[in-house]
């Protein structure tokens, strides 16, 4: 039995889950975009690059249940990377979440305060903003899945190189 197909559920779990938070983050933005009414140039392209890394965790998913199990693995592991860290900057700021977060981190805008949220599905940037506010934020629930995809991978590999050496064991010398 191979070692994805023991992970059959998880990585089914890993593929909806990525698919549902892909769909909510872009209906989300679409709602916000709506509510709104007004919108620029920056926040058009705000939106097309929200739109995107949401559409990518959609295709992450899409990638594992199609059996494409590998490469669906590297591309989840790359998207849970993306949303690992959370950050404000003197005006520059970024936050993205394909999915459920919990935020640990810290606000040092005025004095250092530590930050616990949590949310579903959420895109923000900030670009050259009126903002004085510095955080820093690291989304475990990210970082848990990275783990599991990492786990996963690496008992594949495992498997891989036992196999390559039982054959080697019996070809022909």
């Amino acid at each position: 039995m191979s070692v994805y197909r023991k992970a059959e559920h998880t990585l089914k779990w890993l593929a909806y889950y990525q698919i549902i938070g892909g769909v909510l983050g872009i209906g989300l933005m679409f709602w916000l975009m709506v509510l709104s009414g007004y919108l620029t140039g920056g926040s058009l392209l705000a939106l097309a690059v929200g739109f995107g890394l949401h559409s990518y965790s959609i295709y992450c998913g899409q990638q594992l249940l199609k059996g494409h199990t590998e490469k669906g693995l590297q591309l989840s592991m790359l998207n849970q990377a993306l949303q690992v860290i959370s950050f404000s900057v003197v005006g520059f700021g970024l936050e993205y979440v394909a999915g459920v977060s919990v935020l640990l981190g810290a606000d040092f805008t005025a004095e250092t305060k530590s930050i616990i949220s949590a949310s579903v599905s959420s895109y923000q940037v900030n670009f050259n903003s009126s903002g004085e506010e510095t955080r820093l934020s690291v989304n475990l629930v990210a970082l848990y899945i990275m783990r599991t995809i990492a786990a996963i991978q690496k008992k594949a590999a495992q498997a891989a190189e036992v196999a390559e050496y039982a054959a080697q064991q019996h070809a022909p010398h």
